[in-house]
């Protein structure tokens, strides 16, 4: 039996259909070793980032895996001086 994350439980209560793309994985590996791995177009895996601002709070952006995260635009897009 697969293990399952918390996204995929939400999914399944949703009846959400999704796919599941298991690859090996090795200690700090990027966006762009996995779009390899799977051959797939880098512009279609993404990547997550968790930031924190000097107000304590919490955003999270989505990016392509080949994009880097603009802190100031960032900040700008969420009203915050910075992140």
């Amino acid at each position: 039996m697969a293990v399952k994350t918390n996204a995929m439980r939400l999914l399944d209560k949703l009846k959400v259909e999704y796919g599941v793309v298991e690859y090996p994985c090795k200690e700090a590996m990027d966006g762009i070793e996995v779009a390899k791995i799977l051959n797939a177009d880098v512009n279609c895996v993404f990547k997550t980032l968790v930031t924190i601002a000097p107000s304590k709070n919490h955003y999270v952006f989505i990016l392509p895996a080949n994009k880097e995260l603009d802190l100031k635009l960032c900040a700008k897009a969420v009203n915050e001086k910075s992140i």
